[in-house]
């Protein structure tokens, strides 16, 4: 399946992309507890003017329960640059996680742990993980089966599913996210060279406390391979897509509460799949220093609790929880957006 004669058009002569997620006062507010579904405005990155708009279709009680590792459709949406009206649907992002793929976020070994999306011409209707149809398929983007990227988190970009041969691959850095978003771009390589994904950082004191509050992200595509097609350049939103929902959709991922005590989380390391914190603790007594903790460290300490965490932290915001509760996003987070593991 190619892409239609319209949608070649929006990408055919755009070789930088600057993409926008949409801050939820409900989210931001209530740290996470309340979580709405994503919204995205993409933009031609030379001449500033809105290309696309993603709305993530979700189930409530999946979202609240297991994001972001939860299942989703993704519509992308074509808008007149001048209008800003909505014209007509580019693609359909399909992503089938969480009760279907317990073991999301933790290493990746095989199928049943590694995150995919699959990319569809148009819209396509149907629960996530339920579109039976094979003729509107236009790209699928996977997490490896073999250790997720060993220390680098990467995700191969293939024209069809069960495809040997991948169309791109792209590759991340080891140590990210966390307090280093606030003053470190962090860049995932494209075929080494052929193009650049970037998650910015902040460029003012509202971008950087936007950082702190939510897991409202931006992000740059530039294509650096002028000879690379419309069809690659719509499978890397895709991507792009994707790697938010694994690495940076964490709630709180940069200060979190634990047993009275403050922990700041310096950064996360890939590790096979999981995203191990490299925390700073404050204890609550005054006179107690930080004291930086191994991310393996972290890791092994976290590992068995790693799938409550989210939700022990949003009942104690409700109070439904008891004094023994854990109210923490640090956790072997896997390779998940910016909120914990798999639920």
């Amino acid at each position: 399946m190619s892409l239609d004669a319209q949608t070649e058009n929006i990408f055919a002569n755009v070789d930088k992309f600057t993409v926008q997620q949409k801050v939820h006062l409900l989210e931001a507010g209530t740290c996470g507890c309340c979580e709405s579904a994503n919204e995205y405005s993409v933009f031609d990155g030379t001449h500033d003017t809105r290309l696309l708009v993603v709305k993530e279709r979700s189930d409530l009680f999946n979202r609240v329960c297991c994001a972001p590792t939860h299942n989703f459709m993704l519509d992308v949406i074509a808008v007149d640059p001048t209008t800003g009206n909505e014209l007509f649907q580019v693609m359909t992002v399909e992503r089938e996680a969480c009760c279907n793929k317990p073991c999301i976020g933790c290493f990746a070994c095989g199928s049943g742990c590694s995150d995919k999306v699959t990319l569809h011409v148009g819209r396509q209707e149907g629960p996530a993980g339920k579109v039976l149809s094979t003729d509107s398929v236009i790209g699928v983007v996977q997490q490896p089966t073999n250790g997720g990227g060993g220390l680098h988190p990467t995700l191969l970009v293939m024209d069809r599913d069960g495809m040997e041969e991948k169309a791109l691959k792209v590759r991340g850095p080891t140590c990210f996210g966390g307090c280093s978003e606030c003053c470190c771009d962090v860049d995932f390589k494209v075929d080494e060279d052929r193009a650049l994904i970037r998650k910015t950082k902040p460029s003012s004191m509202q971008g950087a406390l936007r950082e702190l509050m939510t897991d409202s992200d931006a992000f740059t595509i530039e294509i650096k391979d002028k000879t690379m097609t419309p069809l690659h350049k719509a499978q890397l939103i895709g991507a792009m897509l994707l790697g938010d929902y694994m690495f940076f959709e964490r709630d709180t991922d940069m200060i979190s509460c634990e047993n009275g005590a403050l922990t700041f989380n310096l950064c996360n390391c890939f590790c096979f799949g999981c995203l191990c914190p490299w925390c700073a603790r404050r204890a609550r007594d005054a006179s107690a220093r930080a004291v930086p903790r191994s991310a393996l460290m972290r890791l092994s300490s976290h590992l068995p609790a790693h799938t409550v965490s989210r939700r022990s932290c949003r009942m104690r915001a409700r109070g439904l929880a008891g004094p023994s509760s854990r109210c923490s996003k640090i956790s072997c987070g896997g390779g998940s957006g910016s909120g914990g593991g798999g639920e």
